[in-house]
Formats: structure tokens, C-alpha cells, sequence
């Protein structure tokens, strides 16, 4: 039986068009003779059949769609993520498998129940405003929540979720991505607490140590503070901490108490305890507010340092010798160079004060010792004219500063000079080096030169203008000594000497007492380390062993002990560690023959033992993947072996959901391809076939039309054909987005040609393609993947990157094919854009995976400014 076929499609305003027409009265064609008839019968026999033909082709593409269709739901079913549809209620209208093993119910039961029952009430009210806050479209909002499933205990998870909204803007569904998180989540909670216990260990290596809560009670104590306390654990344990300080303290306690709660931690802070025998201790206080996972108060560490006998010896010191104690604080401390010390602190000023008063009385001239500030910090026999009056006004005190600094900047050791300062007195300066550096200046003078005469009357002026009283400024002019030329430069002979002479003695003193401080320092601190150095490995969160140069192991942790169960009776040495560690033959060969390496390697090079991975059988016989490390210890080694074994298997599963993940994203784009190469051939078979019926029988109509017919009919008929035309080349211009013929008939060069000239015809952003086709061509699959990656690059260049240009460069070269996509538009920071929440780069990501799924590489090169490079290289 014949199949009544379909009627054909047309569009609604031709139809209304056509019904009109005939209604007014048709085509008028007249009778039209029998043999016409026939042939009219007979086409529209054919073109029964060969619609009953297209009806069969719809049916297949029919069943083929259904087929891709389960093979989604496939997908979506058994997805290793969880996927949830709600409704703008907050209903679950879908979810897969994997959502549904994560809420802990089977599929159906779970249907039109609001999602947020699942959400653990802590999180509810933050999973409300999360849901009411997602923007319509993408990108999608991420949060981590707490779910408490029908069965099992509660689940970390992840959401990354979109709002689907409609034409009006009104929201009519949540498409919601669920991740389980509760292992990630724990191995960095675990991670943290164990970096936080170590980092305290290491950088604050305690003498004493204590916990309190949150009301300053006493939660526990180490041995060390026992010792130093002299109390038991029982008579310390749940004691309020202020019941340890003395009367004069204990009032600032909760002060001081509250400060740490609120500061979160301090340091170095100085106070007195009460001993159980009623003696007085000095203590280094160092503290820090522990916080629970969520934020809140955990608890308080403490760690003390005895300062009692420092405390002593330093007020000792202090009342007995202030004046020398600040000047060695100064001169030895270690953080400050010799050439960095003020002049102040390293001359023995009274000693050199008593050597120039004997000077003067001998030579009946003046000196002084400046610093190169201007301050005098050793004078004698200076004049009155000096004294009681250059000295004492602005502006010729100014005038002092600025010539003894500015006449002496460029001497050198041994040099001296003779200048007329500014208030018109002569004075000789020489410079005073310490170690090469210019630290101050010895001068002389404030005379004239005995056969030189003096200009009184430049003094008188002088003195009015500067407000002195006339008779008394001349009068301490006139005595101002005279002195011959002969006798400065013998003066200035002997103090070139001198000043050469305090220089290396002061130079050698501040070495000497330098190199003692330091040695001192050195020894403290040695002895010091070491004893942090014993707690540090006992304490460390991690297995720790010491090696002797013989091979003996001398040292276990508690850590090594309860990690791999090894006591040091068990392993003495390295050949004992050998044979238990690495019970297999080859294992063990190897494990030697890498430690052997590390260690030669070590000894060459004076580095420390290169971090390696190895699997170490433990007492009870588990394996654990140990990353060992370590470093010397003058003639001994220090080995730290680190339990990876978690972590590699996160990394594995990171490593095998990662391969899954990109395994599902090939295979999505390979669905999409053959989706758009089904509908092309669909719309080539099926449309442009109807049309080419459609446009022959228009033609036949305008070749059999009666001459005598209206010339309006006449050109609403040939409108008809024109528009079957211009339907026709845009439906063959959609069948080209889909699948461009030009890429499976002439290759990926003459495609990128044709895209070119389409691309800037639409858009108007000029396209240069360079190159040459590759031959042998690429693989099908390899030359689509290329085509993608330039349809999305030069998409991006029109809609973000205002570029005016683009060039598309093909070339191979020693068996590479570099595919390179380059625009002059304003360029991004991509450090900058990965580090922007929410912004997940779509187009690039896409890019990057298309290229990967064809065993391509694709990296982006963009700067500010500078365009942006897309390259896609693949060996041969």
C-alpha cells in the first residue's frame, strides 16, 4: 500500500499569498491539451515517489538522532561528576547516577524533593543565597558546601551551577555540578594542622612549652617547663595560667591575655614567673591563637625562654658601665659593619680630649675632631671670636658647618688643607680614614698667618651685621693668635701622623673586639642549635635518622618508630635497614645503587642528598612510598624519609579523573562533529533536493505562462523563483559552516583560504593566509581539529581583541606542523586572567583540548597591548 505522503512545507506568507491569488480567479491558464495533462500527471507521480523517498531518509536521521541521543544519557548517567536539574523552586527535576550516590538515595525517590534537604543545616541559609545570587548564563558560580546524604556520613562536595533563564528573563531552571571533595578536603586539613605543628617546631624551636584554652587554662605542658617551673604535670594541668605570675604581674594578665586573643600572636615579650620554691624567673614569651576549621577559638601555644641570668647581667652591667655598654651594643653588633659605626662610638673620646688639652698648652693652637655631620665630638683651645660669637649666631654658625664639610670632601689620607673660612679666619683640616672610609676630619686653626694683614674693617662689619657688640667682638679679634706659615705646616705634619695613627689603632681595636663578639655569638648560637637541632628531630612530624660515616645508624625519631615500625635494635645499620626496608633482590640492588649515587653526587658537588622516591616495606609488612631526602652533618648525614603514600594516590586519582575528564571531551567534540556533518548532508539531501524541485516546477510555470497574462502575476512569479534562489545559497552557506566542503576535497590550507575571505567579508578585520599545504595531507581528524582552533581563535579576535588584522601562518618543518593564528588586537595578561575568580577562559580552554584530542600541542602567547598568537604544533 502507498504511504500518503506529507505535504510539503512552505511558508506561511507564500501560502496566504497563493490561496488569495487562486481564489481571485487562479493562473487562468486555460484548458490545457491532453498530452500535457499526462506530463503534469506524470511529475506529480514523481514527485510523490520521491517524496515518499525523503519521508524513509527522515525516518533513518529519526532513529540515528534517538541513538545519539541514548548514548548521551549514557553519558550523562554514568558521568564520574553528579548532575542535578532544579526547578526555579529548588525541586530536583534530574540527576544522574553519581548525584544520586552522592545524596545516598536511589533515582526515583530522590525526583520533586527539594534539593536543600539534602544540605547540612549549617550551610543552608549560604546554599539559599548562592542559588539566588547565580547570574543568567555562563560562566558558571562555583561554592563548597557540607551534604548530609539519606545514608552514610556527610559529603564535601563542590557545585558549579548556571541559572537557565527565558526569553523575559525569568529563571526556569538550575543546572547544578557536584563534585565529592571529602578526601581533597581532608588531606589539606591534615596537611595544614601537620605544616602549622611543624613551622612552629622549626621557626620557634622551644625551651618550654604550654597550651591554654580559651580562658588562660593550663591544657599541657612539655617536660622542659616542668623543669623549669620545678612542678609536676598533675600539679599543672587544668591550673589557671595567672596563678604562676607575681603579685605585680598578675593584674596585667588579663590585659595582656586578652591583647593575644585579639592580636592573634606575639613575640618577645618579657615577664616574671613564680617557681614552686618561690624564686623569681625572667621569661621570653612567644605566643600564637590556634583556630579551628572553621575559624573559630582551638586553643593558644606558648613557648617560654629562661632570660633570668641574661636579665641579671645586663642590669649589672648597665649600672656599672652605661656609657661602655651602649657603645659595644653599637660597635658588636652583629648586624652592623664596622664601616657603618658612628665616629662617636668607635673613638675613646676622653682619652683623645686629654691628649689635645696637652697639645694646646705646648702649641697654643686649637683643634677639633668632627664627624661628616658637622658635630664636634672633641675640641680644645678654641678662640673667643669663635666660641661667643661664630658659634653662637645662625648664620655664621652656618657658615662654620659649611666650610669645614665642604673643603675637606675630596682629601685623601695624608693630605691636608689651609682654607680662610667663611667668617674670615684661617683654618687647616686633615681627613680621618677607619678602614679605608672617610669617618671625620682633626682640624686646626682659627689664626692668621703672621704675614698677612687683617682687614678690620671687614669685621666690623661682620659684627653689625650680625648684632655684636663691637668693642667685645674686636677684642677677642685681637686675640687671635698669629702663626707662620713654617710652623702650620710642621703642626700639620705631626697631625697627619696622628690622625694615621688613631685610624689603625681604632681600625685594629674594632676588629679585634669585633672577632671576639662574634666568636662568642658563634659559640652561643652553636651550642644553642644544637640543643634545638636535638628537640626539632625528636619532635619533627617527620621519620628522621642519623648516619655515621661508618654506615652505624646512631639516631631513630619516635616519628621513624611509628611510621615504619623499626626500632633501632632492628636496624643498627645500613646493611640491616637494606635487608629489612627492601626484602625483594632487585629492590634492594637498586635502592643501593641509587643511595650510592645521591651520596658521591653529594660529595662531589658539597650539595645536600637530591630528593628520591622509594617504596619501604615496613615491620608489619605494608609498603609505603617514602620520598627520602636529607643533607651532611660534618662528617655524618642527616636522612628524612617523608610517607608520600596518599598523596601519590591522589595524585592518581587526579592523574585517571583527569584522563576521564578529557577522554569525555573528545568524545563530546566528536559527537558534535558528526552532528554537524549529519545535518549537513540532511539539509543537502533533503532541503536543497526540495528546493531544486521547487525552483524547476516555478521555472516550468513561467515557461508554459500565456503571454497574455498580467504582467503582476509575471513578476510575483519570477519574486518566487529569486526567493528560491537566495533560500538555496543560504542554506548552502549553513551546510558549509557545518562541514566545509573545501576541507575534505582541497585540504586545510585552501579551507583556511575560503574561511579567510568569508571571515572578512563579514566582519571587515582584513585576513592574510601564508604557507603551504602539508603533504601527505594531515589525518581527517587532525585537519577538522586545525579548522576548529581557527574558527575559535579568529571568533575571539572579532569579539574581544578589536583587532584589525589577522594572519594565518601553515608550515612544516623537519617533520613539525606549526599552525600559527596571530591578531594585532589589545592583547590580555594571561597571569592575570587565570588569576580572576570565575573567569574560566572557555574559548581557550576549548582550543587547548580540541588540540590535545588529535595528540596536537597549543599554547597562547599574549601580552598587553601586543595581540595574541595561537601556535598548534604536531610531530609527524
Amino acid at each position: 500500500m502507498t504511504k500518503k505522503p506529507s505535504p510539503v512545507k512552505v511558508p506561511g506568507n507564500l501560502r496566504v499569498r497563493a490561496e488569495k491569488f487562486l481564489t481571485a480567479g487562479g493562473l487562468n491558464l486555460g484548458p490545457a491539451p491532453p498530452d500535457d495533462v499526462l506530463q503534469l500527471v506524470h511529475e506529480l507521480q514523481v514527485h510523490q515517489i520521491e517524496l515518499e523517498m525523503q519521508n524513509e531518509e527522515l525516518r533513518r536521521a529519526q532513529a540515528t538522532i534517538t541513538e545519539t541521543g541514548n548514548r548521551y544519557a549514557d553519558l550523562y548517567d554514568f558521568a564520574p561528576v553528579g548532575y542535578v536539574t532544579l526547578d526555579p523552586q529548588g525541586l530536583i527535576n534530574e540527576i544522574n547516577l553519581t548525584g544520586a550516590r552522592l545524596l545516598g538515595a536511589p533515582r526515583d525517590s530522590l525526583l520533586q524533593k527539594p534539593f536543600i534537604l539534602f544540605v547540612a543545616p549549617g550551610d543552608r541559609r549560604a546554599f539559599h543565597v548562592y542559588l539566588k545570587r547565580l547570574p543568567a548564563g555562563p560562566p558558571p558560580q562555583s561554592s563548597e558546601l557540607e551534604i548530609n546524604p539519606q545514608q552514610g556520613p556527610p559529603v564535601a562536595v563542590s557545585l558549579e551551577s548556571l541559572a537557565m533563564v527565558e526569553a523575559g528573563g525569568k529563571i526556569i531552571q538550575y543546572r547544578v555540578a557536584i563534585t565529592d571533595i571529602t578526601q581533597r578536603r581532608k588531606a589539606e586539613n591534615d596537611l595544614r594542622h601537620s605544616e602549622e605543628k611543624f613551622r612552629l617546631l622549626y621557626e620557634k624551636a622551644p625551651l618550654g612549652y604550654q597550651s591554654l584554652d580559651e580562658d588562660g587554662i593550663i591544657q599541657e605542658v612539655n617536660q622542659a617547663w616542668l623543669d623549669l617551673m620545678g612542678y609536676t604535670r598533675q600539679e599543672v594541668i587544668g591550673r589557671w595560667f595567672g596563678d604562676f605570675f607575681p603579685p605585680d604581674y598578675l593584674e596585667l594578665f588579663p590585659e595582656t591575655f586578652a591583647c593575644l586573643n585579639d592580636a592573634g600572636e606575639v613575640c618577645n615579650v618579657d615577664f616574671d614567673l613564680v617557681r614552686k620554691d618561690g624564686s623569681r624567673i625572667t621569661l621570653s614569651f612567644y605566643g600564637r591563637v590556634a583556630v579551628d576549621d572553621q575559624g573559630g577559638f582551638a586553643r593558644i601555644h606558648c613557648m617560654f625562654q629562661d632570660m633570668t641570668a641574661r636579665k641579671q647581667a645586663e642590669e649589672t652591667l648597665r649600672a656599672t658601665e652605661e656609657r661602655l655598654r651602649l657603645k659595644l651594643n653599637s660597635i658588636l653588633s652583629p648586624d652592623v659593619t664596622i664601616l657603618d659605626e658612628d665616629l662617636n662610638n668607635i673613638l675613646d673620646t676622653p682619652a683623645i680630649q686629654s691628649l689635645m688639652e696637652d697639645f694646646f698648652k705646648l702649641t697654643d693652637m686649637g683643634m677639633a675632631i668632627l664627624d661628616l655631620q658637622g658635630n664636634v665630638l672633641v675640641a680644645t683651645g678654641w678662640q673667643d671670636i669663635c666660641t661667643q660669637f661664630h658659634r653662637t649666631h645662625p648664620q655664621t654658625a652656618r657658615n662654620c658647618t659649611e666650610s669645614d664639610l665642604f673643603l675637606v670632601q675630596n682629601l685623601r689620607p695624608g693630605e691636608y688643607v689651609a682654607y680662610k673660612c667663611q667668617n674670615h679666619l684661617w683654618d687647616v683640616a686633615t681627613p680621618l680614614f677607619i678602614g679605608g672610609k672617610h669617618v671625620g676630619n682633626i682640624f686646626t686653626g682659627q689664626f692668621f698667618y703672621d704675614d698677612e694683614p687683617v682687614d678690620e674693617h671687614l669685621f666690623i662689619d661682620q659684627a653689625a651685621n650680625c648684632g655684636f657688640d663691637r668693642d667685645q667682638y674686636l677684642s677677642a679679634l685681637h686675640r687671635v693668635p698669629r702663626i707662620s706659615r713654617a710652623r702650620v705646616k710642621s703642626l700639620m705634619d705631626f697631625l697627619t701622623k696622628f690622625s694615621a695613627l688613631i685610624s689603625k689603632l681604632s681600625y685594629s681595636n674594632l676588629k679585634l673586639a669585633k672577632a671576639i663578639s662574634e666568636e662568642q655569638r658563634i659559640e652561643a648560637t652553636l651550642r644553642q642549635s644544637e640543643e634545638h637541632f636535638r628537640r626539632l628531630t625528636k619532635l619533627s612530624p617527620l621519620p628522621v635518622l642519623i648516619i655515621s660515616q661508618q654506615g652505624d645508624i646512631e639516631y631513630l625519631n619516635d616519628r621513624f618508630l611509628t611510621t615504619f615500625g623499626y626500632s633501632h635494635n632492628d636496624i643498627p645499620n645500613l646493611e640491616a635497614w637494606w635487608r629489612c626496608a627492601y626484602p625483594g633482590e632487585q629492590h634492594r640492588r637498586k635502592g643501593m645503587a641509587e643511595w650510592r649515587q645521591a651520596v658521591g653526587k653529594m660529595a662531589r658537588k658539597a650539595t645536600d642528598i637530591e630528593p628520591s622516591v622509594s617504596r619501604v616495606t615496613c615491620k608489619d609488612g605494608t609498603v609505603r612510598i617514602t620520598e627520602i631526602f636529607g643533607t651532611r652533618i660534618g662528617s655524618k648525614k642527616l636522612l628524612i624519609l617523608q610517607d608520600i603514600t596518599e598523596r601519590k594516590r591522589a595524585e592518581e586519582e587526579i592523574i585517571r579523573q583527569s584522563g576521564q575528564l578529557r577522554a569525555l571531551a573528545a568524545r563530546l567534540a566528536e559527537v558534535e562533529e558528526k552532528g554537524r556533518e549529519h545535518l549537513a548532508r540532511e539539509l543537502h539531501d533533503q532541503v536543497c533536493q526540495s528546493l531544486t524541485a521547487l525552483g524547476l516546477t516555478l521555472t516550468l510555470l513561467q515557461t508554459q505562462m500565456p503571454r497574455r497574462a498580467a504582467p503582476k502575476l509575471q513578476g510575483r512569479l519570477n519574486e518566487a523563483v529569486a526567493l528560491v534562489e537566495q533560500i538555496g545559497e543560504a542554506v548552502r552557506d549553513v551546510m558549509a559552516e557545518l562541514r566545509p566542503p573545501m576541507l575534505d576535497d582541497y585540504g586545510l590550507l585552501s579551507a583556511l583560504h575560503w574561511y579567510g575571505a568569508k571571515f572578512s567579508d563579514k566582519t571587515g578585520i582584513s585576513v592574510d593566509v601564508r604557507g603551504h599545504e602539508v603533504v601527505p595531507r594531515l589525518a581527517a581528524p587532525v585537519e577538522l581539529a586545525l579548522f576548529r582552533i581557527v574558527q575559535e581563535a579568529m571568533r575571539n579576535a572579532a569579539k574581544h581583541a578589536r583587532a584589525t588584522e589577522v594572519v594565518l601562518t601553515l608550515t612544516e618543518d623537519n617533520g613539525t606542523v606549526c599552525l600559527v593564528i596571530a591578531d594585532n588586537g589589545v592583547g590580555f595578561d594571561q597571569e592575570q586572567v587565570n588569576r580572576v575568580k570565575g573567569n574560566y577562559c572557555w574559548g581557550l580552554m576549548t582550543m587547548s583540548e580540541r588540540a590535545a584530542a588529535v595528540g596536537c600541542r597549543c599554547r597562547i602567547e599574549s601580552q598587553p597591548g601586543q595581540g595574541a598568537r595561537v601556535v598548534v604544533e604536531l610531530s609527524r
